[in-house]
This record gives structure tokens, C-alpha cells and sequence, in this order.
């Protein structure tokens, strides 16, 4: 990446996301964020660091104990009971409610909102039902934790030979619509 920079460019932060479960290897993970930011190396500052997890609860509270200053990220996939474990089986062994807690303590901790990221699927999670339970989920969680979770919501980007489907630009703004009908607000991450 440095190398593409133009003369006098820096990287200024970067995120472990996309890559598996950056969690499961929480040591390694730590470790490679030190080295990141040591001032004598790449001199990344660690509140440009984001860590996304699926949730590990223990990994997340000892990323928080170990590095403060790393921020977080959390894929929701569904805020509905029971909806969230057919899209990602992790729900089953750490159920939705778990990791939020410790995303809570991380951010009571670190003063960091968390970043929850959500990617639309049609006819799955992009109804208004699945909005207004994501909603109620995060003014819960801002109600108890003092800070509101930064919502990014992800247009899917298709994958042949998957049984998943982008939700239309009309789903994603009436999504979107809900939420703020609801108090709140959300960003869309840009797609190529």
C-alpha cells in the first residue's frame, strides 16, 4: 500500500476485517497491532486501528484490556432472535446478546463507539422488521452503554454459486428509513 502512496503519503489506519475471524487468533492479532503501530516502524496510530469480530466475547474483553485504543467492529448479520444464527452459525455458541455486552464494556471502556456492520441480503435481513429490531438493538445498547453504535449498513456484493442476493436500492433506503423513522441514523458503506 505504501508503495502506490504518492510522495510524502502515509497509511494513517487500517481494519482486520474480511480475513476470517480476526478474534479466533486474538494473540497473533495483538501482536500484529503493536508491530503496526510502533512509532519505529509504520507508526500506525492504534485509534485508526478497528478490529471486526463476529463475536468472541472473552477476545473482545482481552483486546479491550490489552489495547485500549484499537477500536471495534461487529458484524450483526440479523438483530432478530433466533434469525441471526441461520446467517452466521458463531450465534449458536455466542448468541448475539453476549457480544454486545462485551462490545458495551469495550466501549464504557475505551470511550469508542462501535462500529456494527450489517450487510442487506434480499428477502433475508432487509424488511422492515429486521430494521426495526437492529434499531431497537442499538437504542438498547446506547440506552445502557451511554453510546450509540456507529450503524454501517453493506449493499451485498454478489458471490456466484451463493444462495444470497444484493438487496435493491429501494430495500436499502426504505431500511434506512425505518431506522431513522426509529431514532436512528446509519451509514452505507460504499460498494464496488
Amino acid at each position: 500500500v505504501r508503495d502506490e502512496l504518492p510522495p510524502g503519503g502515509r497509511v494513517h489506519g487500517l481494519v482486520f476485517q474480511g480475513m476470517g475471524e480476526p478474534l479466533a487468533n486474538v494473540e497473533r492479532v495483538i501482536r500484529a497491532i503493536r508491530v503496526l503501530g510502533e512509532p519505529s516502524g509504520l507508526a500506525i496510530d492504534l485509534r485508526n486501528m478497528t478490529v471486526c469480530t463476529s463475536g468472541l466475547p472473552l477476545a473482545i474483553r482481552k483486546l479491550t484490556k490489552e489495547l485500549p485504543q484499537v477500536r471495534l467492529g461487529i458484524s450483526i448479520g440479523d438483530a432478530r432472535q433466533g434469525r441471526r444464527a441461520a446467517l452466521m452459525p458463531i450465534d449458536e455458541t455466542h448468541p448475539l446478546d453476549d457480544v454486545l455486552e462485551a462490545a458495551g464494556e469495550h466501549a464504557s471502556a475505551t470511550g469508542y463507539a462501535p462500529m456494527w456492520a450489517y450487510t442487506l441480503l434480499a428477502g433475508i435481513n432487509d424488511d422492515s422488521e429486521a430494521a426495526t429490531a437492529l434499531a431497537g438493538r442499538a437504542r438498547a445498547f446506547a440506552e445502557r452503554f451511554a453510546i450509540r453504535p456507529r450503524i454501517s449498513l453493506i449493499p451485498y456484493n454478489q458471490i456466484e454459486g451463493t444462495p444470497f442476493e444484493r438487496a435493491t436500492d429501494d430495500r436499502l433506503d426504505t431500511f434506512r428509513g425505518t431506522m431513522q423513522a426509529l431514532g436512528v441514523g446509519s451509514i452505507v458503506r460504499y460498494s464496488g
